[in-house]
């Protein structure tokens, strides 16, 4: 009983905290939030250490429905990054949004987002899994629109919710189904030969949990969401939240007997296309933020690609490949978790100190923030798959797993293996970008110029996170080993044991030996630099003495040609074009812009569409009460018919 009890004295706390934010801030918020956090990492840790299955069941006044609340080593494997970027938000809050007028009702709807969403890994009752899920997204959105006040901001809140509640309407014929299927709403792993409902079932299941979790194309809420919220919660939402919708797929099939083959297919298509229409998109962002958001979708992606190839393996009976795979997926929920907080942590510190989120207006930055720069160097590094970081050593099983499937002919092996390699090769060149533009060369504005390194509250979180992304590729084989019993509930494998991942802890440590090689020399080149006499230069210097940051390349520059020219033309960012006509042109225009083409070029003209039905449908409304009795009287003649009908047949 002690993890219920940890989980249930985390989500109390949490709610304390923010009913205490609501009417101050200072430490005593944050510190009742990092108690919160470290009682629901008790409760995960332990539902890992000692798998079982605990559940507890009180009486709700809603028919058909039961506070049931579980806690396995699936729901053990969410808690802990739950935790973990609870506790470093808290932190982080201090020094970063306390002082903000809105600071108090930010803290307190992140205190309940992090009480929903433990409350929906452990749920266990279809009926209070929506409501702990709409608890969660409502709680987002708050958080989120700390800044209602300008326009980005509102018309981001309002497409999150507008893609939320879609995602919230399949779910909920989701549970209808399953009600049909197992003629309960409770989860309880279900036996005997597959049923004509469990692909529906699984099918809107992809659609509801791939909305939150920004899977393609349903992603498009995403990069104005966590471009608009504060940094901290933009760190909550990629780090953690996101991954509440691949626990709902995993949770699903995981409850239903023994998966299609089409299920893994599905959702290996489905992922590898949004790892690399994210990763595409991040390269030519302009805003760090959006940038960070894009490459999210891409991570998710390649989670959602390794539960698919788990599904497929555990269909085909691969059960050592679909561990492996399904390692992976896991493995990268919590790397992610913690590179991508670093990164947004990072984020934030640039915008507090500059107060812009565009790349061009920054640079130079490593030397006016040196401790923020150097930690986010190391959030890049793993961000971008990197050997010896965190990135990397989640994706080499996947990459495993993908070779294992293309030896066996498997076509879903090329798939992954290709995705994978493209979409790394993609996350350096954005990496690159990201890192170049806002932290070397010169600053390219006043603000860039003034910069310095944020306070310690804001430093501290940053640093675990940095050394979490270090460590944590050394300890794979052991968290390895912790989440296996976790794929023993999400793939029903009769026994899960930890996968062998040959080379992983070597590659680690040799990709650290490089990267302190690198910083060694580094270090040294620079010392030389610094002690060489006033007015010396390089040997070279393109016959400019004192360059301009207006001789620097920008990240539009640099990410054009991946973007804008190799992207398809129907997901291509936009771009406005004004050629040059005629021997003596007198004008002539280029711009291109970072929208989603997908949203700008797809979902936008179909949403129109359907509001200009809507609209000529208005001619209905009339106003009138006789005409709305005409149309009960209408549609009780056809329920007549229709019923008349079916009892003759």
């Amino acid at each position: 009983m002690i993890p219920l009890i940890a989980l249930l004295a985390g989500c109390a706390l949490h709610l304390a905290a923010g009913l205490l934010a609501l009417r101050r801030a200072g430490d005593a918020v944050a510190v009742l939030a990092v108690l919160a956090s470290g009682c629901l990492a008790l409760a995960g840790g332990w539902a890992l250490a000692a798998p079982a299955d605990l559940l507890l069941q009180l009486p709700w006044p809603v028919p058909g429905g039961a506070v049931a609340i579980g806690v396995d080593a699936l729901s053990g494997a969410f808690l802990l990054p739950i935790a973990a970027l609870g506790a470093a938000t808290a932190v982080y809050a201090r020094g970063y949004w306390d002082a903000h007028p809105s600071g108090g009702r930010t803290r307190a709807a992140v205190a309940v987002l992090l009480a929903a969403m433990a409350l929906v890994v452990t749920a266990r009752h279809g009926l209070w899994f929506l409501a702990c899920w709409e608890a969660m997204a409502l709680a987002a959105w708050v958080a989120m629109s700390a800044e209602h006040r300008e326009r980005e901001v509102r018309v981001s809140g309002w497409t999150y919710l507008v893609f939320t509640h879609l995602g919230t309407a399949c779910l909920t014929a989701m549970t209808v189904l399953f009600i049909l299927r197992a003629g309960t709403a409770a989860w309880v792993p279900l036996a005997g030969p597959a049923h004509a409902l469990d692909g529906a079932i699984v099918l809107l299941a992809i659609l509801g949990f791939g909305a939150k979790a920004g899977l393609l194309p349903l992603h498009a809420w995403l990069p104005g969401a966590h471009a608009s919220a504060p940094s901290h919660v933009s760190a909550l939402l990629s780090g953690v939240m996101l991954k509440t919708g691949i626990y709902g797929i995993l949770r699903i099939t995981g409850l239903l007997p023994e998966p299609a083959a089409w299920w893994g297919a599905l959702l290996s298509v489905v992922g590898a296309a949004t790892a690399l229409y994210g990763i595409a998109s991040a390269v030519v962002q302009g805003d760090c933020k959006r940038l960070l958001a894009c490459s999210s979708i891409e991570n998710l992606g390649i989670i959602a690609m390794a539960v698919g190839l788990a599904l497929s393996a555990r269909a085909g009976g691969h059960d050592a490949l679909a561990l492996l795979a399904g390692s992976a997926a896991l493995l990268h929920v919590w790397h992610h978790a913690v590179f991508k907080g670093l990164l947004f942590c990072g984020a934030g510190a640039v915008l507090h100190a500059t107060g812009t989120r565009r790349i061009d207006r920054l640079g130079g930055l490593l030397a006016a923030m040196p401790r923020a720069g150097a930690l986010w160097i190391v959030g890049c590094a793993a961000a971008a798959g990197l050997p010896g970081l965190a990135g990397f050593a989640s994706e080499w099983p996947l990459y495993l797993a993908g070779f294992a499937e293309l030896r066996q002919g498997g076509w879903a092996g090329v798939l992954t293996v290709v995705a994978l390699a493209l979409c790394g090769g993609l996350a350096v060149a954005a990496y690159a970008g990201l890192a170049g533009g806002v932290l070397l060369g010169n600053g390219r504005s006043p603000e860039a110029e003034n910069a310095h390194d944020p306070p310690p509250s804001m430093l501290r979180p940053m640093a675990a996170l940095a050394a979490a992304c270090l460590l944590l590729p050394l300890a794979a084989p052991w968290t390895l080993a912790a989440l296996a019993p976790a794929l023993g509930v999400a793939l029903r494998l009769p026994a899960a044991a930890a996968p062998a991942v040959p080379g992983i802890v070597h590659l680690a440590v040799a990709g650290l030996a490089v990267a302190a090689l690198g910083a060694a020399a580094w270090w040294r080149l620079h010392r030389r630099l610094a002690a060489l006499p006033q007015g010396a230069g390089p040997t070279w210097d393109c016959g400019y003495a004192a360059p301009s940051s207006r001789m620097q390349y920008t990240v539009s520059s640099f990410g054009a040609t991946l973007g804008h020219d190799i992207a398809p033309a129907p997901i291509a960012p936009p771009q406005d074009i004004q050629p040059a006509q005629g021997l003596f042109p007198h004008a002539a225009s280029f711009s291109s812009r970072t929208g989603d083409g997908i949203l700008e070029r797809w979902i936008m003209p179909l949403v129109g569409r359907g509001a200009a039905l809507c609209m000529r449908l208005r001619l209905l409304q009339q106003g009138h009460l006789h005409a709305y009795l005409a149309y009960i009287l209408a549609a009780v003649l056809v329920l007549l018919a229709v019923a008349v009908l079916g009892r003759a047949g």
